[in-house]
């Protein structure tokens, strides 16, 4: 918030400019373990939309990425495959996106896996078998 409050007010002068604010896939849906994290990141995306309503006409681009697998600390380094990538990799695949919107998931494979787990009732998300398989992952 207090970046783009500093740098907004150059773009608009300029009348152009982008800015891209990092969400997460873990914000798609109500994830156990991950509440507070996901609803910081809903706000991320809600920020990152209402700043591009309202400078939409100005030349400015603002876009909120939501990723869901990545080389992190917070995902454990896990090895880079197909749906899980170095964040460089990242970085440059999510750039083909830049212009999709006001919010991605930043490549093709997070893109279908936020659909495939949009389709996912509530109930079997929040069952107590994976509730159990994703602590076991979060101790990890």
């Amino acid at each position: 918030v207090k970046m783009c409050r500093m740098i907004l007010p150059q773009m608009d002068k300029r009348r152009k400019g982008v800015i891209v604010n990092i969400s997460s896939g873990i914000a798609s849906v109500p994830f156990p373990l991950y509440t507070l994290y996901a609803a910081s990141k809903i706000f991320v995306e809600r920020f990152s939309q209402g700043l591009q309503a309202e400078y939409e006409n100005r030349g400015i681009l603002i876009q909120a990425v939501a990723p869901f697998g990545v080389c992190t600390r917070m995902a454990g380094y896990q090895p880079p495959n197909r749906v899980t990538f170095l964040p460089e990799d990242f970085v440059k695949n999510s750039l083909q996106y830049l212009r999709a919107g006001n919010k991605t998931h930043g490549s093709i494979c997070h893109i279908v896996l936020g659909w495939i787990l949009q389709c996912i009732p509530l109930k079997v998300l929040h069952s107590d078998s994976l509730l159990q398989g994703m602590q076991n992952y979060v101790k990890k």
